[in-house]
């Protein structure tokens, strides 16, 4: 299984945690939350900015479904 780097941090990821069959979430020293998508790992899809390191994610995976108008 391939590593992969969470390369927009800008310091050590302390905590990861995989949101669904999709994404993964990743909390860092550098006081942020992003969530990834795992078919594109080179930026994240979301940054969340907190007042400190994160030390652990937790989150409630949803689905949302639309039904067609008719």
């Amino acid at each position: 299984m391939p590593v992969t780097v969470f390369q927009d941090h800008n310091q050590p990821v302390t905590t990861a945690a995989f949101a669904g069959n999709e994404k993964v979430v990743s909390g860092s020293d550098d006081r942020t939350v992003k969530v990834w998508d795992l078919k594109n790992m080179r930026s994240p899809i979301a940054t969340i900015r907190t007042d400190s390191s994160v030390n652990s994610v937790c989150f409630e995976v949803t689905e949302h479904y639309s039904h067609p108008s008719r």
